[in-house]
């Protein structure tokens, strides 16, 4: 049996909403907010995670079991380490566990800097313009990309295949206090010998307070694989216990 393995830099998500014609959103323009803006904006976010150490737990799940489909659990402490996510002290099941890149199953990495950064770039090299969110939601803008396969920003590896994906993606923003609320993506079946029929992932956003000052923190994640023949695999993350990176290292040489 093949299983979805995710590379340590790749990136993923959850379905990008798309309007119909007669209620699509319309390009709107914020006195003071710009894509300019939004682009300084994750800049200083991005910063600012350099120096945050963050726990995650990441539940996984399996349509094929039985019951709740629970799999496993792993957790461990996240930071941005030489601008990509880095886990330290990986646990499976409350008990260590090798590198990421040796675990089987359906599998992410990344939710706490990589779909920022890589989301970010998109600013920079697409025409993106912020609209106003479809649904009754006036305080919230997204900004929607498009990364195509042959731009190489995220596969799925089945096996030993790697499959690069074509890839839609959005960022949606508060209109109010201009912070990223979430990023989402969701991929195009990729070529029909993978098995998979799509790939998901998104990451949610708050404002957190770290060490007496307020950061704009990942929050919880969400990465699934539906497979061509119905069965689901997917994990959720949840990211707790923020603090400053030397403050928690002086913790441990302390102890």
């Amino acid at each position: 049996m093949t299983w979805p393995v995710w590379s340590p830099v790749v990136f993923a998500a959850i379905a990008v909403a798309v309007a119909p014609d007669a209620a699509r959103p319309t390009v709107i323009s914020y006195p003071g907010f710009s894509v300019q803006e939004l682009c300084a904006r994750i800049d200083r976010q991005i910063t600012a995670l350099g120096g945050i150490v963050m726990h995650e737990e990441i539940s996984r799940y399996d349509s094929a079991r039985g019951g709740t489909g629970k799999v496993d659990e792993f957790d461990a402490l996240v930071e941005m380490a030489d601008g990509a996510d880095s886990f330290t002290g990986l646990r499976r099941n409350g008990r260590p566990c090798p590198k990421a890149a040796q675990i089987r199953g359906a599998w992410s990495f990344g939710e706490f800097s990589t779909l920022l950064r890589v989301s970010r770039d998109a600013l920079d090299n697409q025409d993106v313009r912020l609209v106003t969110a479809p649904g009754g939601e006036p305080e919230t803008l997204i900004a929607a990309f498009h990364y195509a396969a042959s731009d190489a920003r995220w596969f799925v590896a089945v096996g030993p295949r790697i499959y690069w994906l074509d890839f839609q993606g959005e960022i949606r923003v508060s209109a109010t206090t201009g912070d990223v609320l979430s990023i989402a993506w969701i991929s195009a079946p990729p070529s029909p010998e993978s098995g998979i029929g799509r790939v998901q992932r998104s990451v949610t956003f708050a404002r957190t307070e770290v060490a007496g000052e307020i950061r704009n923190l990942p929050q919880s994640a969400e990465y699934r694989v539906v497979h061509t023949g119905g069965r689901v695999e997917w994990n959720t993350a949840r990211f707790s216990d923020p603090a400053r990176y030397g403050a928690l290292v002086s913790v441990r040489f302390g102890e």
